[in-house]
């Protein structure tokens, strides 16, 4: 025995007209534990945390395999499947609770026959026409809710959509849902004729976290924050793999609204290249930004940029460039800094003498981002010998 212990927090409810209550579970840890096996530890010794026998925790299940999704419920406030919750993951104590949109039982277990009944409203389904790669016809129509839908790593909750389905084809249109915060509307395609399916979605977001939809993401938590709107164009090959991005390609334009960028520290990085002492803003916001406007094309695992306008405090930027999605996370980017602070006398000569021009009172000077999203290297642009550099505002 480690004597490592690991504590659950569950809601129970006894009926459906009960009251709902809360108890506590000391449980003995194990390697690779996850939720459903603690539920499991208290029906073989149903004991709280003081000591006070009790009755085991009803709860749903089936697969345990991470596909039928029967032991879905709210872990530590959001849902998710209990048999791929990593108890390692979770804050504790671990706070288990029955889905919020459906009945409850009792205790964790939840009257799922809504979401049956909606599926009994797809109507006229013609499963042979639907596997016949030669049928034209439509073979299937409908609506669809769910309390919560993966695509990937990206997470949709309260989702309602039209379906059709068609010869090896199925269809999401006027689709609604929360996504990390926000909203997104749009519509999704699935193409199963393949060997492996291939997508399509458009979708129009807005109100969307950054930070929470990197964080779904490897090694994406921790590079953005801000509040995200605009449009993109997906589309690819569903592959399942470390490397997700790998066969998708699409394009977009987006704007992120009073954020950071916490590893390039562009206000504070850019103006020290030019080689002023006083920060002015970046010193207090080496990181910040109030707006970034881009317009993004993904492919051949990179994201492009044609033209970048960020504002951030003290100093703006037009841009543009990629970023690689491949793993290696490398950073091939250039630009127009305008510093909007006014300066002194000394510092405005100091400054053209490292490369700086000033146009319309602002000082700007050309630069150039290289290394990788976490070791980013600044470097002094070309100017106008810089063929890639954007037009002077």
């Amino acid at each position: 025995m480690n004597g490592k212990t690991v504590r659950f927090a569950i809601r129970r409810q006894t009926t459906p007209q009960s009251e709902p209550f809360w108890e506590e579970f000391d449980l003995t840890w194990r390697p690779g534990m996850n939720v459903i096996s603690g539920l499991i530890d208290i029906a073989m010794n149903p004991v709280d945390r003081v000591g006070k026998a009790t009755t085991p925790i009803t709860y749903d299940s089936n697969c345990l395999e991470e596909v039928c999704g029967s032991c879905a419920m709210r872990i530590n406030g959001k849902a998710a499947m209990a048999c791929s919750s990593l108890v390692d993951k979770l804050e504790q104590p671990v706070r288990l609770e029955p889905l919020s949109r459906f009945p409850v039982v009792r205790d964790l277990a939840v009257d799922r026959s809504v979401l049956f009944e909606n599926l009994k409203r797809v109507k006229a389904v013609n499963l042979v026409g639907i596997i016949n790669p030669s049928s034209s016809s439509m073979d299937g129509q409908g609506r669809l809710k769910a309390d919560l839908l993966r695509f990937g790593a990206v997470e949709a909750r309260n989702l309602d959509s039209k379906l059709r389905l068609e010869s090896r084809h199925v269809f999401f249109t006027d689709v609604k849902a929360e996504v990390y915060g926000g909203s997104a509307v749009g519509g999704l395609s699935f193409d199963l004729s393949a060997k492996n399916a291939i997508f399509n979605t458009n979708a129009r977001l807005s109100g969307i976290n950054v930070a929470q939809l990197l964080a779904a993401f490897p090694n994406g938590g921790g590079k953005m924050t801000g509040k995200m709107e605009g449009d993109v164009k997906l589309a690819g090959e569903i592959a399942h793999s470390l490397r997700p991005l790998a066969g998708m390609h699409g394009v977009g334009h987006l704007t992120v609204r009073n954020g950071q960028l916490p590893s390039l520290k562009l206000n504070a990085n850019l103006m020290k290249l030019a080689h002023f002492n006083d920060l002015g803003p970046a010193k207090d916001d080496p990181s910040s930004f109030k707006l970034i406007t881009t317009d993004l094309e993904l492919g051949n695992q990179r994201i492009s940029s044609r033209v970048i306008d960020l504002d951030g405090y003290g100093v703006d930027v037009d841009g543009s460039g990629s970023v690689s999605v491949s793993g290696s996370d490398d950073l091939n980017y250039r630009g127009l800094a305008e510093i909007t602070t006014k300066e002194g006398f000394f510092t405005n000569t100091m400054a053209r003498l490292s490369g700086a021009t000033l146009r319309d009172g602002k000082l700007q000077f050309p630069f150039r981002i290289g290394g990788t999203i976490d070791s980013p290297v600044f470097s002094k642009g070309k100017g106008d010998k810089d063929v890639d550099a954007p037009q002077n505002r």
